[in-house]
């Protein structure tokens, strides 16, 4: 009776370590693709792809929020309010595809709709925080 006993006891204890190494891999695969925004350019201000400046467009290529000065980049959701996350981006290439050392920001995103999010940058220099909505604008360029 002891034997099944520990044996009943070791498959729940292996069960529940499974059970927690499951959730840890859904949590993971979450972190990255959990924002539903469209894939493509999307323009500060409510313009058009055509005819902004690179520094008013960010690309979101389902894995990550890059600008004109970055590249290869990561964003991962750490907490979520609603439509609101807190996001920390990591870009390993400059714009043009060269390598750099990893840059991480941490920032605040709010999504409004599949093709629309408002980024609230908390360092932005001597500007303090800045607030920039965008809209989806084109697939590509």
């Amino acid at each position: 009776m002891n034997l099944h006993l520990n044996i009943n006891r070791v498959a729940f204890t292996m069960l529940a370590g499974l059970s927690t190494l499951v959730l840890s891999i859904v949590s993971a695969g979450q972190s990255a693709t959990s924002f539903h925004l469209r894939e493509g350019l999307y323009v500060a201000g409510g313009g058009h792809c055509e005819d902004t400046p690179n520094a008013g467009i960010l690309v979101w290529d389902g894995k990550g929020l890059s600008g004109a000065h970055a590249s290869k980049c990561l964003t991962k959701q750490l907490q979520r309010q609603g439509n609101s996350f807190e996001i920390q981006t990591t870009c390993s290439a400059l714009g043009d595809g060269t390598p750099t050392k990893p840059d991480v920001e941490t920032d605040t995103l709010v999504i409004h709709s599949q093709s629309s999010f408002t980024l609230v940058k908390r360092s932005a220099g001597d500007r303090g925080t800045q607030r920039l909505r965008y809209q989806w604008s084109c697939a590509s360029m």
